[in-house]
């Protein structure tokens, strides 16, 4: 399956959302039962897109809290550089039926202020009894803890999903758990982000569903490349070591959109130019080329007299343009952003 694990808010980002519908068929996120509605936003974009973002919860992974108990109570509580040195005080607010631990871990969290009640809610008291049968949303775990269970959550989310895993938020999640499927949604939304028009956030719901139902094969295609490009540089010796990497794993994405930009380019110039007739001289013919385009004027000056009127070599060549096109998944970035422009000046 074609999808991605979004941790750790229970509302996700709205930008990097309407990202996420081009990139990933679901979007599955790490939420409560007790959550509120989401904001109009996001529950029109998630009603146009057929319901694509689909709720998880921490309480169908008990495998995940076995791991956290046995990292809090047992591992000396090996926390990320970043962790300790940069959140050591921030408390993270939390629904507590998205920490369902048992009672033993909740005393340990209770007793070494790991976790306290949110002003005007939950007394000690109560906390200490065990947080999963409470479902209240007035907690305050100390962020470190808690992202660290939400990290482990999350990882087992994507394992068992098959997917992706991508963290909204904090430098030490990504320390601790980064991971292929980590880098994989880094790179996708990272490329995509840098080509698509910088005015997404304004296209209505209706029309990234468009989107999506016009481009669902090129997505499985780029995700396909994508996660072939990220298996190139994933048997690294550390997670540490990956997360280097993901600079790099990205400039070698862009390069190859670049190269398939061009390539296109090339093919579409070539096709382009054999529609239109000698009757225009060489000026007039550049400009109206450039023009169709959308290209600066860079073809030779020689052109004109050899140019054929529609025929048969066009077509083979409008064909072979549109092949070169498709060969290769990058160009998917360029489909995606090429639609939404197309869209826009049809309706200016």
């Amino acid at each position: 399956m074609n999808a991605v694990v979004i941790y750790p808010y229970i509302v996700p980002d709205t930008h990097w959302l309407r990202l996420a519908a081009l990139c990933w068929d679901t979007v599955y996120r790490l939420t409560s039962r007790k959550a509120p509605p989401d904001p109009q936003e996001i529950q029109d974009l998630n009603g146009a897109l057929g319901g694509f973002l689909k709720p998880l919860y921490a309480e169908d992974f008990p495998s995940a809290g076995t791991e956290f108990k046995k990292w809090l109570l047992h591992g000396k509580g090996k926390h990320a550089a970043a962790a300790v040195s940069r959140h050591p005080e921030d408390y993270f607010a939390m629904f507590t039926d998205k920490l369902p631990v048992n009672r033993t871990v909740a005393e340990f969290l209770v007793r070494n202020e790991l976790i306290r009640p949110r002003p005007g809610g939950l007394p000690t008291s109560l906390l200490r009894r065990g947080l999963g049968a409470l479902g209240l949303g007035d907690s305050l775990v100390r962020e470190d803890i808690a992202l660290h269970y939400l990290s482990l959550v999350a990882s087992r989310m994507a394992e068992k999903k098959n997917a992706d895993l991508f963290a909204e938020t904090s430098e030490f999640t990504r320390t601790v758990f980064y991971s292929a499927r980590v880098a994989r949604s880094d790179v996708a939304t990272a490329v995509l982000s840098a080509y698509l028009p910088k005015d997404l956030g304004a296209l209505p719901p209706s029309r990234i569903a468009e989107l999506r139902s016009e481009l669902a094969a090129g997505r499985l295609r780029f995700q396909k490349d994508v996660q072939s490009l990220v298996d190139e540089y994933s048997p690294v010796p550390s997670e540490e070591e990956l997360q280097r990497l993901r600079a790099s794993m990205i400039a070698i994405a862009k390069e190859r959109i670049e190269q398939s930009r061009e390539a296109y380019r090339l093919t579409r110039i070539s096709a382009a130019i054999k529609t239109f007739g000698v009757s225009l001289t060489p000026p007039a013919l550049l400009t109206t080329v450039a023009s169709a385009l959308g290209i600066g004027i860079f073809l030779p000056a020689a052109i004109g007299s050899t140019l054929a009127l529609f025929g048969a070599q066009t077509l083979i060549d409008l064909k072979k343009a549109r092949l070169e096109r498709e060969k290769a998944a990058w160009s998917y970035v360029l489909k995606v952003g090429g639609a939404t422009k197309r869209r826009r000046l049809t309706r200016a």
